[in-house]
Order: structure tokens, then sequence, then C-alpha cells
């Protein structure tokens, strides 16, 4: 039980620091908590190695928007109104303001690193409904 506590805090934490900067990163973060929940959830009823690693890659499931809108606020502002004045679709609107897709910057090809939870990146976004 001591483990779900210290992630729920870390969870917590790193929500707290990230939703104080405007209503659009706390409904984002929010998002990212509830899939490390569920993702940590799945593993354990699973019976996966780590359950602890599906949390962490549950989290970053939508890390590029997060560092986005957490970081260059006025480009994300800039999206959310392609989206929402152009009627233009999410991916769409993402590749005409920073000229690639968030997933890019999500999963580290931005970075030149690779990851586990990169991969999980990918693939929860090319399997997601809409996605």
């Amino acid at each position: 039980m001591a483990p779900t506590v210290r992630q729920l805090a870390g969870s917590l934490l790193l929500f707290k620091n990230y939703a104080r900067k405007s209503p659009e990163l706390m409904e984002l973060m929010l998002l990212s908590l509830l899939t490390a929940n569920h993702a940590h959830a799945a593993a354990t009823r699973l019976q996966l190695q780590d359950p602890d690693e599906a949390h962490l890659c549950g989290m970053f499931r939508n890390l590029g928007e997060v560092l986005i809108a957490g970081h260059f606020p006025e480009d994300y502002q800039r999206i959310r109104a392609r989206i929402r004045d152009d009627d233009r679709s999410d991916p769409a609107a993402v590749k005409m303001v920073l000229g690639f897709p968030y997933i890019d910057l999500g999963a580290g090809r931005r970075w030149r690193t690779g990851a586990t939870c990169g991969d999980g990146v990918d693939t929860a976004r090319t399997t997601a409904p809409g996605a």
C-alpha cells in the first residue's frame, strides 16, 4: 500500500506544480493523473511485472501537449484558437503552429532519446479513437 500512496503523493505534487499555471493545463494534468491511475490498475489486474512503470507511462500519455501548454502558453493558446475559430482538427492546428505534432515532443523524438514510455505514447496516440 505504501507505493500507491507514494505514487499518489508524487503525482499530486506534479499536478499542483503545473495546474496553477492555467485552467487548460490543470485539465491536461488531471487527464494525465486519471490515465496513470487506470494504467496502474490495469497492469496490477493483469499481473504485469511493473505496474509502477505503467503508472509513469500513463502520466506521459499527453506529455507533448502538457509541455507546450506549460512552457509555451502563447503557442498553446494559438493552437486552441485555431481549433476553435478555424474549425481545424487538433493535429492540423498543432502542426500549423508548432511545425510538428505533440506526439513527436511527447515521445522524445524532438529530444533524440528513446524510452519505453515514448513507445507507449506512440501506441496510445495511434490507437485512440479520433487520433
